[in-house]
């Protein structure tokens, strides 16, 4: 049964092993999704921007024929004067697209595990550079079930290619027949309704291969129970320690109260939950003082020894609930409890004079 506990990993794996591979850079990703979204992302774009492009472009290419039709015999130079404008176009026209696929690639890559840095992955390890090691890992049934998957999808994107072109085929023919801008416009349209039908189809793969690299990763990180046992102990300390040590601090609390609710005039209860032992001396305090108090076991416990005791338990509910937040073991009670406890001591003095009696 031990050699079980110790081989067979079923548990799943615990939040510190968690951040424990996280920091070394193991985490559950799919880089064919970051990739579809990307794909999506830019045909969103250049359907947005291309307008924008287009007539940025033109108005460069007319700046630039105007200034070289111009008087060839200026001995003033123009180069520098074109070069400006292709840096204003770029930066103008190509800036925000390149910005914005910055952020959307950052999205894509972010999304799916949150944001980690860390530089163990590109830590040189010794046991990369064993040529046998590094043969297992490119032959075996996980790169084999791998390069499978990948020419699945290639056949796949060939496949949506063929159906999309199809539908579209007559139309293709029909391209030369018309006049170049209208021509050059419906290619790009067919172009990118081709790449958002692609970009559909990548990113549902991509999702069903995020979820298949969250189960690899959840089975491959799987604990025995022995290794969850041994990282218990070692974050929160041994179960056996510390249940003597709640066992030892029990015992000194129950010697305490031995030695203090003896001395109570009085136990006020809730009846159950809390027990509050007080003590009334007019010669020698201010206030009645709090011998002891406590919920659940320990208001079990206070009972039990002023039973064995014959100390009066009085049941006072709102008083109880009242008190226990705000008074503190061996201080007076605030003054807001003086009427309240005074009743409560009046009739404890008159239930002893009557049994005295």
């Amino acid at each position: 049964m031990a050699e079980q506990d110790l081989g067979e990993k079923t548990e799943p794996a615990t939040a510190r092993r968690r951040r424990q591979a996280r920091e070394e850079g193991s985490i559950a990703r799919s880089m064919d999704l970051t990739a579809a979204i990307t794909l999506l992302g830019a045909v969103l774009l250049l359907l947005w921007l291309t307008p924008i492009i287009l007539r940025d472009l033109t108005l460069l290419l007319r700046e630039t024929l105007e200034s070289s039709s111009a008087d060839t015999w200026s001995s003033d130079p123009v180069g520098g004067d074109d070069l400006e404008r292709a840096v204003r176009f770029l930066m103008v026209s190509a800036g925000p697209f390149v910005g914005l696929m910055f952020v959307v690639a950052y999205v894509a890559a972010v999304w799916q595990v949150g944001w980690t840095f860390t530089i163990k992955p590109l830590q040189p390890k010794l046991s990369k550079l064993d040529p046998i090691s590094g043969a297992k890992r490119f032959v075996n049934a996980q790169a084999l079930g791998r390069a499978a998957m990948s020419l699945g999808k290639v056949l796949l994107i060939l496949l949506v290619s063929i159906a999309v072109v199809s539908r579209r085929w007559g139309d293709i023919l029909m391209l030369p027949r018309l006049g170049f801008a209208e021509a050059c416009a419906r290619s790009g349209g067919y172009l990118a309704e081709l790449l958002l039908w692609l970009a559909a189809v990548l990113i549902l793969l991509g999702i069903l291969d995020f979820a298949f690299q969250k189960w690899q990763w959840e089975r491959q990180h799987r604990m025995s129970k022995h290794e969850v046992k041994e990282e218990l102990r070692m974050t929160m300390g041994d179960p056996l320690l510390k249940q003597r040590q709640r066992g030892f601090a029990r015992k000194i609390l129950s010697q305490r109260l031995q030695q203090s609710v003896p001395k109570a005039d009085v136990v006020v209860t809730n009846p159950e939950h809390i027990s509050i032992a007080l003590k009334w001396d007019a010669e020698s305090m201010n206030a009645p003082k709090v011998l002891a108090k406590g919920t659940d076991y320990v208001a079990l416990r206070i009972r039990q020894i002023a039973l064995a005791h014959r100390i009066p338990i009085v049941e006072r509910k709102p008083l109880a609930r009242a008190m226990y937040p705000v008074v503190q073991v061996g201080q007076e009670i605030p003054p807001k409890f003086f009427q309240a406890v005074a009743e409560v001591l009046a009739y404890v003095y008159r239930l002893n004079a009557r049994k005295a009696g």
